[in-house]
């Protein structure tokens, strides 16, 4: 008798333990370092008569689809289309100008909370692309072989 009740209190024991809930899932952190670019924005330091657009959006945390044209009154100038994107572990920043076949790829080489620099030493120019936030604003900065053309935006409501 005192074997049966031992077997029996052993075996309530395992059948109370507690195993992984599978239908629990892990949740993954929606936040990335390039959050803060989705939205409308547009430039503050255009050039007389023209207006300058950038319309960023979150498909997931390893891609961000963006287009930035200029419309001279009614008719657009300047056109591209825009990927930032992540490969195992490495971002690139994809772009794809109105007239091209091919994007040019910029790797990133840097990045913190407020900034992030992507490079392409091959490419004629630009040669580095500097995104910098500024709360509901932007700075980006296009740059190589001593050009550097600064863009000026703010956030559309």
């Amino acid at each position: 008798m005192k074997r049966l009740t031992l077997l029996l209190i052993i075996s309530i024991f395992f059948s109370c333990k507690k195993t992984e809930d599978t239908t629990v899932q892990k949740v993954e952190t929606n936040k990335t370092e390039f959050d803060w670019l989705v939205g409308n924005w547009i430039r503050k330091n255009d050039q007389d008569g023209k207006q300058t657009f950038e319309r960023w959006e979150k498909k997931s945390n390893t891609e961000f689809i963006g287009i930035g044209y200029t419309l001279l009154e009614k008719d657009t100038v300047w056109k591209e289309n825009v990927r930032l994107s992540k490969t195992d572990t490495l971002w690139e920043f994809a772009v794809t100008g109105k007239e091209d076949t091919q994007p040019t790829v910029f790797k990133l080489s840097k990045v913190d909370e407020r900034s992030f620099v992507f490079e392409n030493n091959l490419n004629e120019f630009p040669k580095r692309i500097e995104y910098t936030n500024k709360g509901n604003a932007f700075s980006a900065v296009v740059s190589g072989d001593g050009m550097t053309i600064p863009f000026e935006f703010e956030k559309e409501n």
